[in-house]
């Protein structure tokens, strides 16, 4: 498959709908019917996600089906969307943060995830070239995730009805998207102001499991207390800094990122104060238990939450294919106490791997 291609073909599908439809009567039709189905391609995965009323079931099951076997591309569409896109490449050419984002992409990962199309490709692509794209990829093998208030029966009738017989084949392969191991700095005179950005990423090999996620998140919330403290409170040489840490399950790897807004004069120093706040950072009751607190604040306030649950299904399903994630959150919060070594580790992690940085100064 060709990446860009086949993203482009799930949007122009997601807006046209089956073949012989418009996308200005998809629309009308969804606004009418209150249904809602979405496409989400990404350079290794493809999602569809959709809401219907009990009611309509049927009628998001049936939309679903048509796009999957029956796809579409209105020409109108096709024609709009093409021309934005060649705008948009026409715009980003020179532009200094189209060229700040290139070279981040290049430094941390070796090259984009999906390759921007050129002109000419734009200019000889036909419908036909972007739904065998689709078709291709609807082919792989499927996963439903069905969460309804109905009884069991009525729904794996609708599923039997609209789903079971959708033609699948093999599963697609992609190679994983990965930021390249080692250290690797850059600097880039792209700033008119005289400002210094630097962002600093990190990752740690770590396998997803529900306990490791909490752990991370808690570590993730002293740490960045710990480097506001550091940076902006003592050090006084930083502004608008935003730390992010995640256990991302996808790839196996806690991935971090510290990123923040300094003087061109300071922009190495501070980023060696970030880089040795990971050894500084000390982990006690008091703090655990202030983060237990919030935990299980924010747990009440997402038991509810379909989304929440949904995602967190999926996470279930995919790393031990069966729900126990679910019959797990209740249990989570009441280990944190006896974990502070745990999570210790978790953030000691986050300091032995080695960040990229990529400070920007002022031109000269």
């Amino acid at each position: 498959m060709v990446p860009w291609q086949a993203q482009l073909a799930s949007q122009l599908v997601d807006q046209s709908g089956p073949a012989g439809w418009h996308s200005e009567a998809l629309q009308q039709w969804k606004k009418q019917t209150g249904i809602s189905l979405n496409v989400d391609q990404q350079a290794q995965t493809l999602a569809v996600s959709g809401q219907a009323s009990p009611d309509k079931l049927d009628a998001l099951f049936h939309l679903y089906q048509a796009q999957q076997t029956r796809p579409g591309i209105d020409g109108e569409t096709m024609k709009s969307s093409l021309m934005q896109l060649a705008r948009r490449l026409a715009v980003q050419q020179g532009s200094s943060s189209t060229r700040r984002e290139d070279e981040i992409i290049r430094l941390r990962f070796g090259k984009p995830a999906i390759e921007q199309p050129t002109q000419v490709q734009l200019n000889v692509l036909s419908s036909e070239t972007l739904l065998n794209q689709w078709r291709k990829a609807t082919r792989a093998p499927v996963t439903y995730f069905l969460l309804a208030d109905m009884p069991a029966d009525t729904l794996e009738a609708a599923v039997t009805r609209w789903l079971a017989a959708i033609p699948r084949g093999e599963a697609l392969h992609a190679a994983p998207y990965l930021a390249s191991p080692g250290m690797h700095e850059q600097m880039s005179a792209v700033n008119i102001e005289p400002k210094a950005d630097v962002r600093l990423w990190s990752f740690t090999d770590a396998g997803w499991t529900p306990a490791r996620a909490v752990q991370v998140s808690i570590a993730r919330n002293l740490m960045n207390q710990h480097l506001k403290s550091v940076l902006r409170d003592d050090a006084r040489g930083i502004y608008n800094m935003r730390f992010t840490s995640e256990l991302n399950d996808n790839t196996g790897r806690i991935e971090t990122e510290v990123r923040f807004t300094t003087s061109p004069a300071r922009a190495r120093e501070m980023a060696r104060r970030a880089t040795l706040a990971f050894k500084d950072l000390k982990i006690d009751k008091r703090a655990v238990d202030a983060q237990r607190a919030q935990f299980i604040k924010a747990e009440n306030n997402r038991a509810q939450d379909i989304y929440t649950l949904q995602r967190r299904l999926l996470l279930s399903y995919t790393h031990f294919d069966n729900p126990s994630y679910l019959t797990l959150l209740d249990t989570l919060a009441n280990t944190l106490p006896l974990r502070r070594y745990a999570m210790r580790r978790r953030v000691c992690s986050l300091r032995k791997t080695r960040p990229c940085i990529s400070p920007c100064r002022k031109r000269p």
